[in-house]
């Protein structure tokens, strides 16, 4: 069963499978994994998983991602960067960049 992401008919990600890449764990559903750091971008929604086993942190690689309006898209980010203050993320190189940064602050990489 593919799961579907959907943001007020604006953008709508899909994908068929969730498989962390560190673990291995795979699921076709959501059960196994977490999508609170899921970010939203000029290209659409963006999913993040957390993976529950091992805490590994990636972009599923099947995510097929796919914006409806570009134009409300956009109106949306701008304005909730404006109200609550959250960062752009502009493309999903953006969210790889967040997902390095957290996953060596877990690891502590960081120096």
């Amino acid at each position: 069963m593919a799961l579907r992401f959907k943001l007020r008919r604006v953008a709508e990600t899909y994908i068929e499978n969730i498989e962390c890449p560190n673990c291995g764990w795979s699921s076709d559903d959501i059960e196994g994994f977490t999508t609170e750091l899921t970010r939203v971008t000029f290209e659409g929604i963006v999913v993040v998983c957390r993976c529950a086993k091992c805490g590994e942190i990636f972009l599923p690689c099947n995510q097929r991602i796919g914006v409806i309006s570009f134009k409300r898209l956009k109106e949306i980010i701008l304005r909730d960067a404006r109200i609550r203050g959250v960062a752009i993320y502009r493309n999903i190189r953006d969210v790889m960049s967040y997902v390095e940064f957290l996953n060596a602050s877990r690891r502590g990489e960081i120096h």
